[in-house]
């Protein structure tokens, strides 16, 4: 339930070959709620006087050319592909007190 201004109830799930994600959205319309998919977030935007908006980061990239998305008795369910492959990687940059690199490029 919405209990408070721009908080929407979500339960994502991490299934086997794809990231699912149930939000309720009690009291609004169909045509009022956008979403934007990218490898690493879902975005649920409503554009109506409620006016919520929510970005679930993912854990592991997916395909957002993939998502599907339905929308019943104010329950919303999106099921987006998992990429093939390993988790994104994050690389540690350490940070020193000296260039490590020249002007036009080269290490120092």
């Amino acid at each position: 339930m919405l209990k408070e201004k721009n908080k929407i109830e979500m339960n994502p799930t991490n299934c086997q070959e794809a990231l699912e994600v149930v939000a309720e959205l009690p009291g609004v319309e169909k045509k009022d709620i956008k979403l934007h998919a990218t490898e690493d977030s879902l975005e649920i935007r409503t554009e109506n006087e409620k006016k919520f908006f929510r970005e679930i980061p993912f854990d592991m990239p997916v395909k957002p050319k993939t998502a599907k998305a339905t929308y019943k008795n104010g329950v919303l369910s999106v099921r987006i592909t998992k990429k093939e492959g390993k988790k994104k990687t994050t690389y540690i940059v350490r940070v020193s007190e000296e260039r490590a690199w020249r002007e036009g490029g080269g290490k120092v």
